[in-house]
């Protein structure tokens, strides 16, 4: 071809690729989550078209591949969906040649048998397992425009027990979200109000899947509800251009703000025990504030120059709780990767930065349960 002869008669092109090779061709690991004592990850080694997923003891640092998608062609991907309370259980996604459609599939992370129950190509709206991974719940949108947005509950054990727990009517612009925290789940509809997108919350015991109760219906979006041992926050943008957290009474009305409106948007909120921590992009300098008596922000710092910081809350123990900086830190993994190097910054766990231009600021805001 004419581009491989006019290429092939620069001397200047081989220099080239061999630097662009050593400056891409690095080991990249992503997805990173702790559960127990157990890392997950992803990672894609050099001269390796896709990631593989591997999993890694605490204790001994002893490595496992877990998914390897090469099998299944060079475009075949692998992605960590979520990973079940005792780290048993592992939902995978598998897309082919890109695209917004996956497959879900679930791994026996013990015997690495992947099970017989997967969800086929779809658009992935919400995944839960159920107690004691006796199944999982999940709200898979089929690409078929004639089908209902429903919420499905698959059993491992008995198929007879499968069944749709929640079920609303498709609509051009209309979702069905999941949520789920230890004990609940909860179902957000999206749908259309005139010219405008709505939602409704909808929550149920884990353990009775199919006793629905509304929080609130018909609320202006953006409006992102938080289910966190058993109480709800939101996410609101509502006389708030850069957001609020704000907590909600069992019957969807609002009671206090747990963190307050920053100078920017959010870049993402991460619940712990009993601390919210909310990340922010920010150029200005990074100072302490106190919010009030009962809500104060902990700290706040700045990252280095080219770097992004990843919130990444692993399951903890309800009675070790945190009341400082210095104890949280140790039940988050953050990172990072800078100037396209792995670092390992020891909190815990290993640290990565993402490349990115912008600044960050970290916001710690403990919240407390309410007292009547």
């Amino acid at each position: 071809m004419r581009c491989d002869a006019y290429f092939s008669g620069s001397r200047e092109f081989e220099l080239l690729r061999t630097r662009v090779q050593n400056f891409l061709n690095l080991p990249v690991v992503d997805q990173p989550a702790r559960v127990g004592s157990l890392y997950f990850f992803r990672r894609r080694n050099p001269d390796q078209e896709q990631a593989c997923i591997y999993v890694r003891e605490a204790e001994t640092n002893a490595e496992r591949l877990l998914i390897d998608p090469s099998s299944e062609g060079r475009f075949t991907s692998v992605e960590i969906h979520r990973i079940s309370d005792n780290a048993n259980l592992l939902a995978y996604e598998v897309k082919h040649s890109g695209g917004d459609t996956k497959e879900i599939r679930i791994l026996d992370v013990t015997t690495g048998r992947t099970l017989p129950v997967r969800l086929e190509n779809g658009y992935a709206r919400g995944f839960a397992f159920a107690p004691a991974n006796r199944g999982f719940y999940c709200s898979h949108e089929s690409p078929s425009l004639n089908k209902d947005l429903y919420i499905h509950f698959h059993s491992f054990a008995d198929p007879s027990e499968s069944g749709i727990v929640f079920v609303r009517k498709r609509t051009p612009r209309g979702r069905l979200i999941l949520l789920a925290d230890t004990g609940r789940l909860g179902a957000i509809w999206i749908h259309e109000q005139g010219t405008e997108l709505v939602g409704d919350l909808w929550v149920t015991p884990i353990s009775c899947a199919g006793d629905w109760r509304a929080v609130f219906l018909d609320r202006p979006l953006p409006y992102s509800p938080i289910l966190h041992q058993g109480r709800i926050f939101v996410l609101s943008f509502q006389n708030a251009p850069n957001g609020v957290v704000i907590e909600l009474s069992p019957d969807g009305q609002e009671t206090r703000t747990v963190v307050p409106e920053g100078k920017t948007r959010p870049m993402q909120i991460a619940v712990i025990n009993e601390k919210i921590f909310a990340c922010y992009w920010g150029v200005d300098p990074v100072v302490h504030r106190q919010l009030d008596a009962r809500r104060s922000v902990l700290g706040e710092t700045e990252s280095p120059y080219g770097g992004t910081v990843l919130l990444l809350p692993q399951r903890v123990s309800k009675n070790k709780p945190s009341s400082s900086l210095t104890n949280l830190l140790p039940q988050l993994q953050l990172f990072m990767s800078l100037n396209q190097r792995l670092v390992s910054l020891r909190f815990g766990g290993p640290v990565r930065l993402q490349f990115s231009k912008k600044k960050f600021r970290r916001s710690i805001c403990p919240f407390r349960q309410r007292t009547e």
